[in-house]
């Protein structure tokens, strides 16, 4: 059985929805969805945010490994020059004792 609304002078309505409680549902619908669309902004935010810093972090570990290839290099050409007989500091500090 269908529940039967009435104007607020209390004679029957041809009414078959409870607009009252629709605008009610709606309202809070719109307050949600406002605050869904919020939210989503702030995690764009913050995706682009972490994605800047995920960039500025490779160019550091670039710089690290350039640096840590360029400093193995160096050691490379040192030993090399110590095993085709160059003199080493150590030997020529033990040798003058």
């Amino acid at each position: 059985m269908k529940a039967a609304y009435l104007y607020g002078d209390s004679t029957p309505s041809p009414l078959t929805v409870d607009f009252i409680a629709f605008l009610k549902d709606a309202i809070d619908f719109a307050v949600y969805a406002l605050h869904c669309g919020r939210r989503i902004e702030d995690w764009k935010q913050r995706a682009s945010l972490f994605s800047e810093i995920t960039e500025i972090d490779v160019e550091r570990v670039r710089a690290l490994a350039t640096e840590s290839l360029a400093v193995l290099d160096a050691l490379r050409r040192t030993r090399a020059t110590r095993e085709w007989g160059a003199p080493q500091r150590r030997s020529d500090t033990e040798s003058s004792r």
